[in-house]
C-alpha cells in the first residue's frame, strides 16, 4: 500500500497490486523522495479511482495464472479470465465522456501504465476516428514501444485487432 496525494488534496491508499504497475510511482518509491506521501499534481482523485479500477482488473498473480488465448491487448489475462471477457470489461470501462477519457490518458501517461496508455489512446482514436499515431500527436504523447516491439505485438495479438476499424499502431 502507497498514499498519493491528489490534485483535489485527496489523500488516497494505493493497493500494491496498482503500485507495480506505475512506473512513476516505483520509480519514486525506490528514490524516497518523501517519506509519507506521493503528491500527484497532475491527476485528481475521481481519475485515480479509474486508474485504480483499471490496474486492479488488469494485476495479474503469477502464482495463480491459468492459461488463457493470448491475454489482453497490452497486458497479460488476470487469473480466469478470458481474452474476450478482459476486451468487454475494457471497452464497458472506458465508455465513458471524452473529457474523463482525456483525463485517464493523461493520467496513464504520467503514471506510465502502459497497457491502460494503449487501451485508452485507442479507445479516444476510435471515438475521434483517428489513428492512435494522429491522436499520440495531438496529446503530445511518445509511444513507449519500439518498431519491433509494435510488430511483434501486430503478430500476437492480430485476430483481436481484426475487429477495429482502426489501426492499433
Amino acid at each position: 500500500m502507497f498514499t498519493v496525494q491528489t490534485k483535489d488534496d485527496e489523500m488516497l491508499t494505493v493497493p500494491q497490486t496498482v503500485v507495480d504497475q506505475c512506473k512513476t510511482i516505483i520509480d519514486f518509491k525506490e528514490h524516497l523522495i518523501c517519506d509519507n506521501y506521493l503528491p500527484l499534481p497532475e491527476i485528481t482523485s475521481a481519475t485515480l479511482k479509474l486508474v485504480i479500477a483499471y490496474c486492479e482488473k488488469h494485476h495479474v498473480d503469477a502464482s495463480k495464472i491459468e492459461t488463457t488465448n493470448e491475454g489482453s491487448s497490452t497486458t497479460p489475462a488476470s487469473p480466469k479470465i478470458s481474452d474476450e471477457e478482459l476486451s468487454n470489461w475494457d471497452n464497458n470501462f472506458l465508455d465513458m465522456k471524452k473529457s474523463e477519457l482525456h483525463y485517464l490518458i493523461r493520467a496513464a501517461q504520467y503514471l506510465r501504465i502502459e497497457g491502460l496508455l494503449e487501451v485508452s489512446v485507442q479507445k479516444m482514436a476510435t471515438i475521434l476516428n483517428r489513428s492512435p499515431d494522429d491522436i499520440r500527436v495531438t496529446f503530445q504523447i511518445k509511444s513507449d514501444f519500439t518498431e519491433d516491439d509494435k510488430e511483434e505485438l501486430r503478430g500476437k495479438y492480430q485476430r483481436w485487432l481484426s475487429g477495429f476499424r482502426v489501426r492499433w499502431f
